[in-house]
């Protein structure tokens, strides 16, 4: 399985179709609570067919740590979306029929450097995308 991930504003799912507002963002400036998409289309390989897949959709820094913050509670939270896809038939992938999932994330914070999106399925890597968040000087 792999995955094309695409960094949006906002993005949904709807009888099939992708739409995104504001996409292929690479970088953006640090602040609070920016609402943050993320599309995947995720090819699958004929052995994937007729199972659920876990897949995981996380934030991670260059050292490969999860990213997060401290919520209100006083815990500790991570920006991770869980979530099971699966194919129904195996024709759907031997004709080559592309799995597009959608993952939002309605206020992150996130202080300034490079930071990676990873989508996992069965606890393996499958896509990656960099994103970089600058810091505004005064």
């Amino acid at each position: 399985m792999r995955a094309t991930l695409l960094i949006a504003d906002y993005a949904d799912l709807a009888n099939g179709k992708l739409g995104v507002i504001g996409g292929g963002i690479t970088w953006f400036y640090a602040q609070s609570a920016v609402p943050l998409s993320v599309a995947a289309l995720i090819d699958a390989d004929s052995s994937d067919s007729g199972k659920d897949h876990p897949i995981r959709l996380r934030i991670v820094n260059v050292a490969g740590e999860a990213v997060g913050f401290t919520g209100d509670d006083g815990k500790p939270y991570r920006y991770e979306i869980d979530d099971i896809i699966s194919w129904a038939t195996r024709a759907a992938i031997e004709n080559d029929l592309d799995y597009i999932w959608v993952g939002r994330w309605f206020g992150i914070n996130l202080d300034p450097g490079i930071h990676r999106l990873e989508l996992l399925a069965n606890d393996e890597v499958i896509g990656v995308q960099t994103i970089q968040v600058r810091s505004r000087e005064a």
